[in-house]
């Protein structure tokens, strides 16, 4: 006990010089915008470098204060759309501040996210362009995304979160339609929030024709659950799942423990799943029509939640 009681307190010790170190960088980094007044890249002396052949460094005045891999500088160029003169100083903030939010949820079971392998099949199968809780440095591809953090996000194409009401991500899909793929944040109170807002959209794009199609899925922790979810227990999301709007179900599956797994966004690593899980499609009418489902579609997303898949590139 005295030995495990050592260990908790020398990983408790790591973790808080880990957490201090993150919260001086971006203390440090806030000073420098608040002294040189427009945050531009030149006035806060931040420069870039190539470290080696796959990773670029971040410098402030001189000084080294970041490393990220090449390919990940290269989505947040291709991605930016804020001020030109601001970019070093933008990826430093959301590289800086998603790094925090990681750090707070690490092992907490609440950072779970799509790998890319599956968002590659979705999009290809299922014509998903939409994901509505991930970040500008997991976000797949071309997708359009609803991000976590309005001050940073929209920086890089990010719309406001998908949590906030009159967003402006479920306004264009009632208004256009679309496919989108959804891994809520793992607690049931925003599990239910995201699919009382989903019904809410699928009946507005019901009366109006809108094609709309939402490929959910939901881990036990988002049903406030002690043990694997089951198709009865949807009503604890909204009880009009298995009442008024049940038609929207097309497809329901069980994804089974120990045979998925999610991305650990902390970690970067695939995590086998030890309850089982549930993948939900939800469409109305023109979305039925417009994204169809097939067996073998199913098949490929359920495959490519396995942890024998590799993860691809997502651009």
């Amino acid at each position: 006990i005295a030995t495990n009681i050592e260990m908790l307190k020398d990983a408790g010790s790591y973790l808080a010089e880990i957490f201090l170190s993150v919260a001086n960088d971006v203390d440090e980094f806030r000073n420098y915008e608040f002294r040189i007044g427009d945050g531009s890249d030149s006035a806060l002396n931040i420069t870039a470098n190539e470290a080696g052949e796959s990773t670029i460094a971040i410098n402030i005045e001189g000084q080294p204060k970041m490393y990220i891999p090449f390919q990940t500088f290269r989505m947040l160029r291709t991605r930016f759309v804020g001020p030109e003169k601001s970019f070093l100083a933008s990826v430093f903030s959301v590289i800086k501040r998603y790094e925090t939010f990681k750090m707070i949820l690490i092992r907490s079971g609440l950072d779970y996210q799509l790998s890319g392998a599956t968002l590659s099949v979705l999009n290809r199968d299922l014509g998903v362009t939409y994901e509505l809780w991930t970040d500008p440095l997991s976000v797949f591809g071309s997708n359009t995304f609803s991000g976590i953090f309005p001050d940073v996000d929209p920086l890089f194409g990010g719309l406001r979160p998908f949590a906030e009401k009159n967003n402006p991500v479920e306004e264009i899909i009632c208004r256009e339609g679309g496919s989108v793929a959804v891994l809520p944040s793992l607690d049931s109170t925003t599990a239910s929030s995201f699919m009382n807002r989903i019904l809410d959209i699928l009946e507005v794009g019901q009366g109006k024709g809108v094609p709309l199609s939402f490929v959910v899925f939901l881990p036990m922790k988002s049903f406030n659950l002690t043990a694997s979810p089951v198709s009865g227990n949807l009503e604890l999301l909204d009880s009009r799942l298995l009442q008024s709007h049940r038609g929207f179900i097309r497809h329901f599956e069980t994804l089974r423990a120990g045979q998925h797994s999610f991305l650990e966004d902390s970690s970067g690593q695939a995590q086998a799943c030890k309850n089982d899980s549930i993948m939900l499609i939800l469409q109305n009418d023109s979305g039925s029509s417009h994204f169809r489902l097939s067996e073998q579609a199913i098949l490929n997303v359920v495959h490519s939640l396995s942890l024998s898949v590799p993860v691809p590139s997502s651009n």
